[in-house]
């Protein structure tokens, strides 16, 4: 990363578009790289905007006797926190639900996701921003899990009602 300006030798925001600061020595960026004071006082851990809260998603996959649990921590703005969750929530419909623990496991998880999610779509718009947030991802309804889920859900209906 080369360039050739009259900006004088100092931390600056990362022109690589990381939520980081880079120092130029006034010639040329260098490999120092520190985090960005938002990003160290409490931004979103993808673009360093404020307001950022703690984020903890649960993912889970079943595999009929086995299973994997697996937890997303972090800190996420309103915007990047929804991408998260969107991609974690999406993953567990599909794959969640394969064996009769992980069935009723997944449940639980759904609910607590469902609830960060609700503790992020009350967070006021990002603030501040020091690098492109996560792309938003398409909606869990329109996945191949949700339908997957759909599906479980009424095979289980069916069961229960023979």
């Amino acid at each position: 990363m080369t360039t050739s300006t009259q900006t004088p030798a100092g931390w600056y925001a990362d022109p690589a578009g990381a939520a980081q600061y880079r120092w130029f020595d006034g010639n040329v960026w260098t490999s120092h790289v520190q985090p960005s004071q938002q990003q160290a006082s409490g931004g979103c851990q993808q673009c360093g905007a404020v307001p950022a809260i703690p984020v903890k998603l649960h993912g889970h996959i079943g595999m009929l006797i086995l299973q994997r649990f697996l937890t997303y921590r972090g800190r996420y703005c309103r915007d990047c926190g929804i991408s998260q969750f969107r991609n974690v929530q999406k993953q567990l419909l599909l794959l969640g639900w394969w064996g009769f623990i992980s069935f009723f496991v997944t449940i639980v998880n759904i609910g607590q996701n469902l609830f960060t999610f609700s503790r992020l779509r009350s967070l006021s718009a990002p603030q501040n921003r020091l690098a492109n947030p996560a792309a938003p991802g398409g909606s869990v309804f329109a996945s191949p899990g949700f339908a997957v889920s759909v599906i479980i859900a009424l095979v289980v209906l069916v069961a229960l009602l023979h």
